[in-house]
């Protein structure tokens, strides 16, 4: 399993985002709450929700990939429902229904894709 780790750059805290299962570019969403690594719910999640996703992890630009094309998670569903207006600066600043309020399964999870690293190195 691979991991997209900016906590050289970023001490990862509550609410940080990492792409599993994948490339440095795109991979399964997953969230940090209480210490632990969970997954987001892909229920009214769009292309805008995975947008924020993308800024919070240093992409300029992103989208919603197919359900379970990065594998199911394991552990928690952290985020469900998630609705955002755009400008938010994290995705835990956007409107859901709580930590571990969900409905969810591994089965509805989301993967999320990036393009265009905003820093960093050339890819």
């Amino acid at each position: 399993m691979s991991f997209l780790s900016l906590a050289a750059l970023h001490p990862v805290e509550d609410g940080g985002l990492r792409l599993a299962n994948g490339t440095d570019t795109a991979g399964r969403l997953e969230v940090l709450h209480n210490g632990g690594w969970g997954t987001v719910c892909l229920d009214n999640f769009t292309d805008l929700e995975a947008s924020v996703a993308c800024r919070q992890l240093g992409f300029a630009a992103g989208g919603v990939a197919p359900v379970l094309q990065y594998g199911a998670g394991r552990g928690s569903v952290w985020m469900d429902s998630v609705r955002c207006r755009g400008a938010e600066a994290r995705l835990a600043d956007c409107r859901f229904d709580g930590w571990g309020w969900t409905d969810c399964s591994h089965f509805g999870e989301l993967g999320a894709c990036r393009r265009k690293r905003a820093w960093g190195p050339p890819s």
